[in-house]
């Protein structure tokens, strides 16, 4: 636990890292999360799964420490067959758990999600681009931003 990560990043060259939950017990965390934040490696967030499988949840887990970090976020699901979760609510624990982010956060999380995704150039600039005009018209319509 004291180095998953940082081989991740550094060995292995990864540009995303799923769930991410030990960076606090990873040796000298701090270089690390910089060096995360400066080359651009997203963190998944499994706000449901780490709960449920890893009890880690509210101030324990880690998504707030990335975050003051700048480390790229996106929040995801995974063991739905098992979970039963979905999509919005992740967005919606996040937003209970954690008060201090904002709806740039939030709107961050999602562009993340498709900016980070295995989809090809072309397939992910389109939907850069659909879900940038959905959420202007959505912060238009309701005065946000």
């Amino acid at each position: 636990m004291q180095s998953n990560i940082y081989e991740a990043v550094t060995i292995a060259g990864a540009d995303r890292i799923g769930h991410g939950v030990g960076i606090a017990f990873e040796r000298n965390a701090p270089d690390l999360l910089q060096r995360m934040a400066d080359n651009n490696i997203l963190v998944e967030m499994n706000l449901s799964s780490n709960e449920f499988i890893l009890n880690v949840k509210n101030s324990e887990h880690p998504i707030m420490l990335y975050h003051r970090h700048n480390v790229p976020l996106a929040l995801s699901t995974d063991d739905a067959g098992i979970l039963r979760t979905n999509l919005t609510q992740q967005f919606v624990i996040a937003a209970l758990r954690y008060p201090e982010l904002k709806y740039e956060d939030f709107r961050g999380f999602a562009l993340n999600s498709i900016k980070y995704s295995f989809m090809p150039d072309d397939a992910k600039m389109r939907e850069l681009n659909k879900l940038e005009e959905l959420l202007k018209a959505f912060e238009s319509e309701n005065n946000l931003l």
